[in-house]
């Protein structure tokens, strides 16, 4: 009895593995590996009693979980297409609005749960849902016990954050949609992926825009009509939008503004995360195959299909570093809010001379210095050792050799002079054969 016992349960767990997603099982395994993202840790420090958070109202809650992760409020974005788990809760009377860092992503509605999206360093991005608890009764606090705030993992985020868009793979993306009058995306004009390599004219429909931009135009700020062909939008008449107080109620969140540049620099850092994740998948998966194989073949090496996935994903990855395809924007740039430039630019690493990869032109281009910060976060850090020496051999031919694979073109001499003293002051583990 206890063997059939064994031997069906034994047939039930694989049939479960055959039927989960490749990223749920050997060698990722999503749910079961060890966490040491920033939203772990804050699960631990309230469920410990360490940290308490201020649940009077919607606004001190949101505010100390912000602070706690060491999210800017400056950072705050606004979205009311209805393109998320709380759709139901989202229109563009009550937008939802988004910070960040550069490991969190930070999600909140009026009336809604905070959704939070934290970067781990071994499998990429993890979604939780912060519940918020009653506020405390004075008349009832000497016999109450305090109820803490629940943080919990969600699976739901994945039906959308784990399919096509992401490259199957939990991830996060930001979509350009036509917007009706309710902020239901109206799907017969079609629906885009934005980032860096994005024309402005095809960013942000269905999100709130605040800052200048001309002569260039972009689809926020704007209600679409159904057409047979799709849909018309005017965009003239949400540009250069300095205030939204004329579309919502803005009391209601943090800061009356939907920042371009924060909506510029999220769109690069959310791609490149994304791409880093994939990337790491992609490679661990093939290193686990070869590892398979010399369990069989003692003698065997790293196989040259796994060589060649490597190389494919290091150059993806230092092409979306590089800026290689960020469409140029107009001579005259772009500008957006001095509180969010400020937090941003605090954070940056810098040489002896006080250059960073985070300081921002917003003329023809974004950065200034066209590396991606992101080369300081774990997740990058965690790339697998294989993966991360050829990201360093790419980056030098291309920055200090004869840039065979023309992935720094697009660059100056003097800036890829200041980018290789900048990265191998501050980045020495990357530089250190250079």
């Amino acid at each position: 009895m206890g063997q059939a016992v064994t031997i069906t349960l034994a047939l039930a767990l694989a049939t479960l593995a055959i039927g989960a997603e490749p990223y749920e099982r050997e060698p990722i395994n999503y749910w079961t590996t060890p966490l040491t993202d920033p939203v772990t840790r804050l699960k631990q420090n309230l469920e410990s009693g360490d940290l308490q958070l201020d649940a009077t109202t919607e606004l001190s809650w949101l505010r100390d979980v912000l602070a706690a992760l060491r999210v800017p409020e400056s950072s705050q974005v606004l979205v009311f297409s209805k393109t998320s788990l709380q759709r139901s809760l989202i229109s563009p009377s009550s937008p939802r609005a988004l910070y960040f860092n550069d490991e969190v992503y930070v999600g909140w509605v009026p009336g809604g749960d905070i959704e939070l999206t934290a970067m781990d360093p071994q499998v990429g991005a993890v979604f939780y849902l912060l519940h918020r608890p009653p506020p405390p009764d004075p008349l009832a606090a000497a016999q109450t016990p305090r109820r803490h705030p629940t943080i919990v993992r969600d699976q739901e985020c994945l039906s959308c954050h784990a399919g096509p868009m992401t490259g199957n793979i939990p991830g996060l993306m930001i979509r350009s949609v036509y917007p009706d009058a309710q902020g239901n995306p109206i799907f017969t004009a079609g629906t885009k992926l934005t980032g860096h390599h994005s024309p402005l004219e095809q960013r942000w429909g269905g999100w709130y825009v605040t800052g200048h931009h001309d002569p260039m135009r972009h689809l926020g700020n704007a209600i679409a009509t159904e057409t047979p062909q799709g849909a018309n939008l005017n965009m003239d008449a949400g540009a250069n939008l300095t205030s939204l107080t004329r579309h919502f109620d803005v009391s209601r969140y943090l800061v009356d503004q939907s920042d371009l540049v924060a909506l510029m620099v999220l769109e690069h850092q959310i791609n490149l995360h994304t791409l880093m994740t994939q990337a790491h998948y992609a490679v661990d998966s093939a290193l686990h195959r070869d590892e398979a194989m010399r369990r069989e073949l003692p003698d065997a090496s790293t196989g040259d299909s796994t060589r060649r996935i490597i190389t494919h994903e290091a150059t993806r990855l230092v092409k979306n570093m590089l800026f290689v395809d960020e469409t140029p924007l107009s001579p005259e740039g772009v500008s957006g809010s001095p509180a969010f430039v400020a937090d941003f630019t605090k954070t940056a690493p810098r040489d002896h001379a006080g250059q960073s990869l985070k300081t921002l032109h917003l003329g023809s281009r974004l950065f200034k210095n066209r590396c991606s910060y992101l080369v300081y976060s774990p997740s990058f850090d965690a790339l697998p050792t294989l993966l991360h020496q050829e990201i360093a051999r790419l980056l030098h031919d291309a920055l200090v050799h004869h840039d065979p694979l023309q992935l720094a073109n697009h660059l100056r001499p003097e800036e890829k002079s200041r980018l290789v003293q900048i990265l191998r002051e501050t980045k020495p583990s990357l530089t250190l054969d250079w």
